[in-house]
């Protein structure tokens, strides 16, 4: 035992030495680096707090933080153009396209103070770096970050990325170009440490792209799972007629950050809890029906996505945003049920996503039954709003939502209509956004459903319903 503590003594002593440190912390510990920068060296026309002070990294377990401190507070709210960024430059290296300048950053942190709209589910992206021009090969969101006082923190998984060592330097640009850059020479650096860290793998198709612990390698082909979710890619584009988020590929990024959660975008990350025993193949159809959805600029003016909930009902936008989502996966499950054997899917895999296609199904079946009989609109939750949908697509086919989703096109345009506001609406826009939808679904259905949206408790304004059904029915042709 005292032969151990002494070569601890000897370890740390030789960090401090270094600037390093290393901290016990019950079965795992923790290693940092930072280096300070002269306050006051700033463009002489730039505020106090984009004069960065400080800059660190620290690995603790299986997350890596960076950290920037400025010489003041930094405000929550500017509208001038400011952004702090965050190059790193990582070992080992990708491979770099010949003919590129390999001096370049590997990443680019970035953090848009100008366009954040206060919501905690603002990205902060890492930006891969490949060439002179610094186009962005690759993109990888976070939402583990934090802004308070005079500090700027953003944490991420250092086991899905799987870097052995990582350099960082920081910058800040307000207005017209930089302020100031930290360390004013050199880099922070890190060395990583790998003990206990999962390995990833990752798989590629045509369309889809899986990066995964190691253990879930046998799932994958075991159940098909690429060349299903190829296959769904397929479906929910010759539904939507749109390109997704993300473009001609899907990625799927396992992140240990989101427990058992899934959050959609470019790429998809899923939670520990994802990754069990069998496939999730709801999960994957309706993150991907997300990126299909979200895609088009008329969607997002109907149901934008607002994080800033309160405590009662779920709000309108929320609600249908989620429940459009799922839309794409039913549809995808649907074809599959019909056609499935033409994607030369085995039985084995086939049959298991089947089986859970008649489970999602009954779900949202019951709960519109359940809700039918006592219809009160704060109530309403996703699965409610999809089990109306199965119910018009019983009756009117898939055609139905194949014409809304004309309305949704082109998808870089807007319309005027979706930028109606009533005086007497909630502030969620409640009585809007169902009117507006309710109109769009009946000019798809080439019939006034309003009745029904009216019996089903969904609160319609009559005049804008008219004005929207008249507008939106030429769209459907």
């Amino acid at each position: 035992m005292e032969g151990s503590n002494m070569s601890t003594k000897a370890i740390l002593l030789v960090l401090a030495l270094l600037g390093a440190s290393v901290i016990q912390s019950g079965n795992h510990s923790s290693y940092a680096q930072s280096a300070a920068d002269p306050k006051g060296d700033v463009r002489q026309d730039a505020p106090a707090w984009t004069d960065l002070t400080k800059i660190s990294i620290v690995q603790e377990a299986k997350s890596l933080s960076f950290t920037l401190e400025t010489a003041d507070s930094i405000p929550k709210h500017v509208t001038d153009s400011c952004q702090f960024q965050i190059l790193l430059l990582t070992e080992p290296r990708r491979e770099y396209p010949a003919g590129t300048d390999q001096t370049a950053p590997t990443y680019v942190i970035t953090f848009d103070l100008s366009q954040w709209d206060g919501s905690p589910w603002f990205a902060t992206n890492i930006y891969s770096r490949f060439d002179r021009n610094g186009i962005p090969a690759d993109t990888t969101r976070m939402f583990d970050w934090k802004l308070s006082g005079n500090t700027f923190k953003v944490r991420f998984s250092a086991e899905s990325l799987e870097w052995a060592s990582v350099k960082a330097k920081a910058r800040v640009f307000y207005g017209h170009g930089v302020t100031d850059v930290a360390p004013d020479s050199g880099w922070v650096s890190l060395v990583i440490d790998r003990t206990g860290l999962q390995n990833m793998k990752t798989r590629s198709s045509s369309r889809t792209v899986f990066t995964y612990p190691q253990g879930f390698d046998s799932l994958i082909f075991r159940y098909d799972v690429l060349q299903v979710v190829d296959a769904a890619y397929v479906y929910e584009s010759e539904l939507t007629k749109v390109a997704p988020i993300g473009g001609d590929t899907i990625r799927f990024i396992f992140n240990p950050f989101f427990g058992g959660a899934a959050i959609e975008g470019d790429p998809i990350y899923l939670g520990p809890g994802m990754w069990g025993k069998n496939p999730l193949w709801f999960v994957y159809f309706h993150e991907m029906g997300h990126n299909f959805v979200n895609a088009s600029a008329r969607f997002r003016q109907l149901y934008p996505l607002e994080m800033k909930l309160v405590p009662g009902p779920l709000p309108t936008h929320i609600l249908f945003y989620e429940a459009w989502a799922s839309l794409p996966a039913l549809y995808v499950f649907d074809v599959l049920d019909r056609n499935g054997r033409e994607t030369g899917l085995r039985d084995s895999a086939l049959s298991h996503v089947l089986n859970e296609w008649r489970t999602t199904k009954s779900r949202f079946q019951k709960a519109w039954s359940e809700y039918k009989e006592n219809p009160v609109y704060i109530s309403l939750n996703p699965d409610i709003i999809d089990g109306m949908f199965l119910e018009l697509q019983e009756q009117f086919g898939w055609s139905i939502f194949k014409k809304w989703f004309a309305v949704m096109r082109p998808a870089t345009k807007t319309l005027n209509l979706f930028d109606e506001r009533l005086s007497g609406d909630t502030p969620d826009l409640r009585t809007t956004r169902c009117t507006l939808t309710a109109a769009a679904l009946s000019a798809a259905a080439g019939s006034d459903l309003q009745p029904k949206f009216k019996q089903w408790a969904m609160p319609i304004d009559e005049k804008l319903f008219t004005q929207a059904f008249n507008e939106l029915r030429p769209l459907t042709q």
